[in-house]
C-alpha cells in the first residue's frame, strides 16, 4: 500500500542569511524558533493584515540560516513579493528556487505505519529535506530534492523503487490529503486559520511574539469563537471505485469516496451553499470548498453550532441540491477541542 507521487503543484521559495529566521518569525502563524535544528519541518501559515490566509506553508529548515518553504505554485509570486518587500534591511537572500527542487509525498496506510520500518532505509534517497509531514502523521513523509539534470532517469524514482514503494499519481494525493481533511493552495485563500483548521494541524502558536494577522486568530481561540470547522465530506454513497489502479485502491483500502463526482463543477463552480433536511433549520450548514480530482471527495466548511456537529455524520443530512453530503468519519487529529463553538447567541 506504500507509494509516492512528485507534487507538481507545489514549488520552493528558499530563504537564507543571518536574519532569514527573524523575518519569517514575524510573518507566520507558528514559532519558527521551534525549528531548532537542521532537517526539522513546521507547518504554518501566512496571514494577511486583517486576519485571513493567503497561503499555507510548510517549512524546512535547511541550515543554520536557511529554510525551504514548501507553498503551491499558485501563491509563490505573491509570497515571494510580500517576502522581499517586509524584509527591508534585513539580511536575507529570497529566491524562487522551484526551478531547482522538486516536491514529493510519500504515502501509507493505516496512519503509515507501512513506512515506519523503512525510515532507516529513507537515509538512502539522495534527498534535500526528508521529514514526516508536520501537520499530521498519517500524511506520511514530505522529500524534497534536487531536480534531475537526466530526463530519463530520477534517482529519488529509482531509489523509491528499491524499496518497494510504488509510484502513483498526484491526483491520489489530492484524494489522500482530501480524505483526511487537509486544505492546500487556493482551498485556504481569505480563510479564517483556525476554521480551516491550523491549529489541529499543529500550524499555529499561541504563546509566540506579534506576527501579521495574529489579533484575529488570538481572538478566535481565545474567545472560543470557532462556529465551522473545515472537514472532508463525500458526495452519494461515494463507495463505487474511481478507477482500476490498484496502488489507490490499496492506500485506500476500502475507505469511501473514490467514486467519480456526481456534480459537475464545471456547470456549478465551486463553493457551493450546502442544504440542509430540516425544516426548523434559519442558517445554512455551510459550503463545499473543493472536490478532489474529481472523486466524491471533497472538503466542506461546516458550522459547528446549531446542532449542526451531531449531524455531519448522518446519512442524508445535507446535500447540495437532490445530491446527499455527509462526513465520512472524523478525522484522527480531530480531537474534543475541535469541536468546541461558541454560543451561537454570543455571535456579533
Amino acid at each position: 500500500g506504500a507509494c509516492f507521487c512528485r507534487l507538481d503543484t507545489r514549488g520552493v521559495v528558499e530563504l537564507s542569511g543571518p536574519d532569514a529566521k527573524d523575518l519569517l518569525q514575524g510573518l507566520v502563524t507558528n514559532d519558527v524558533d521551534q525549528l531548532s535544528t537542521e532537517g526539522q519541518a513546521m507547518f504554518a501559515g501566512f496571514l494577511n493584515a486583517k486576519g485571513r490566509m493567503v497561503a499555507e506553508v510548510i517549512l524546512h529548515r535547511v541550515a543554520e540560516d536557511a529554510f525551504f518553504l514548501d507553498l503551491h505554485q499558485a501563491v509563490i509570486p505573491r509570497i515571494t513579493k510580500y517576502l522581499k518587500l517586509t524584509k527591508l534591511r534585513r539580511k536575507v537572500e529570497i529566491v524562487d528556487a522551484s526551478d531547482t527542487y522538486r516536491v514529493w509525498a510519500i504515502m501509507g496506510p493505516n496512519q503509515s505505519a507501512e513506512l515506519k520500518p523503512l525510515e532507516d532505509d529513507f537515509r538512502e534517497i539522495p534527498a534535500g529535506v526528508l521529514t514526516r509531514d508536520p501537520r499530521f502523521a498519517g500524511l506520511g513523509y514530505r522529500l524534497i530534492s534536487s531536480t534531475s539534470k537526466d530526463s530519463s532517469s530520477d534517482p529519488v524514482v529509482e531509489a523509491l523503487d528499491k524499496l518497494k514503494i510504488q509510484p502513483t499519481s498526484a491526483h491520489t494525493y489530492d484524494r489522500w490529503r482530501t480524505f483526511h481533511g487537509i486544505p492546500e493552495g487556493k482551498e485556504v485563500e481569505d480563510a479564517i486559520p483556525l476554521e480551516f483548521n491550523l491549529d489541529a494541524l499543529n500550524g499555529v502558536s499561541f504563546s509566540k511574539g506579534c506576527y501579521t494577522g495574529q489579533e484575529l486568530t488570538a481572538r478566535t481561540h481565545f474567545q472560543g469563537l470557532v462556529r465551522k470547522r473545515l472537514v472532508p465530506v463525500v458526495l452519494g454513497d461515494g463507495a463505487a471505485p474511481l478507477d482500476a489502479d490498484p496502488v489507490q485502491s490499496a492506500l485506500f483500502a476500502g475507505l469511501p469516496g473514490l467514486a467519480p463526482s456526481p456534480i459537475d463543477i464545471d456547470k456549478q463552480p465551486l463553493p457551493l451553499d450546502v442544504s440542509t433536511s430540516d425544516a426548523d433549520s434559519k442558517r445554512r450548514p455551510g459550503r463545499l470548498v473543493s472536490l478532489a480530482a474529481g472523486s466524491s471527495l471533497g472538503l466542506a466548511h461546516l458550522r459547528l453550532v446549531d446542532g449542526y456537529l451531531d449531524k455531519w455524520t448522518e446519512p442524508g443530512a445535507f446535500q447540495i441540491d437532490s445530491v446527499p453530503l455527509r462526513v465520512p468519519a472524523f478525522p484522527t487529529w480531530w480531537d474534543e477541542s475541535s469541536s468546541q463553538a461558541s454560543n451561537p447567541a454570543d455571535e456579533l
